[in-house]
């Protein structure tokens, strides 16, 4: 059914993204074409822009679909090679490392404030010329680099907060949004895909050009259904790994 239903539980957004993802799925949206805007989106099923903003972030995020800059969002071309594996439990990096017995430490390379370009507006539904604290941090297992990571949070939620002094001290990110700026993590949506070292990464990691990496994006909400943080993490493919437990 291709509508939204104002009387169920289910939020709008939720629907929304399920009737997008339907419509790729069925082919009735085919790879790399373009998705109908915001304001067509509206019209046709009589909702806002904020779910139809986190209906693309999510879908984006998981790979189905591609936002280009200045045209507009795509369906993914190469939508029939995605595996999409749900992985049951939310944690930070040093709470995933921790439970696997990992003694991690970290690096901050970077700490500033930057205006959100169009992919950051997409990913944290963010208006025009709102800014974002951008982290970037190389992470260690021994002596041995193992990640390196791109955190980007709303200014709006961090404000004149001392995050970086904080992070020095707690390491945590998720830590310093729940335990100390008392925000409730709610979920996230997370996609995982392959994808080579280039340049500035491998240099980072200690690896050759071309090295296989494993690549994440994650969006994490916040129990108000905001996208409170944006991460695109690098992990060496020979050095991590993912477990699943499929139950039937």
């Amino acid at each position: 059914m291709d509508k939204i239903d104002f009387s169920s539980n289910i939020p709008i957004y939720i629907q929304l993204r399920n009737l997008i993802k339907e419509q790729i799925i069925s082919k009735a949206i085919l790879p790399d074409e373009k998705l109908p805007s915001e304001a067509a989106l509206q019209e046709k099923y009589g909702i806002s822009r904020t779910p139809i903003r986190q209906a693309i972030a999510y879908l984006v995020s998981s790979g189905y679909l591609v936002s280009k800059a200045g045209k507009g969002t795509f369906v993914r071309s190469n939508i029939s090679n995605i595996i999409e594996e749900s992985l049951t439990r939310l944690t930070s990096f040093h709470e995933d490392m921790a439970e696997r017995g990992i003694n991690v430490t970290e690096k901050i390379l970077e700490f500033k404030e930057i205006k959100a370009d169009e992919n950051l507006k997409t990913m944290l539904n963010l208006g025009t010329d709102e800014r974002v604290i951008q982290i970037k941090r190389l992470f260690y297992a021994g002596n041995d680099s193992l990640s390196i990571q791109y955190s980007h949070i709303p200014k709006l939620f961090i404000k004149d907060f001392p995050f970086q002094e904080k992070l020095n001290e707690y390491k945590s990110i998720y830590f310093i949004l729940e335990k100390v700026l008392g925000y409730v993590i709610e979920d996230a949506m997370q996609n995982i895909e392959s994808c080579v070292a280039e340049k500035e990464i491998s240099k980072l990691l200690n690896i050759k050009n071309g090295e296989p990496l494993l690549k994440h994006k994650r969006i994490t909400y916040i129990k108000t259904g905001d996208p409170i943080e944006y991460v695109l993490a690098y992990f060496k493919a020979s050095k991590y790994k993912y477990f699943i437990r499929l139950k039937r």
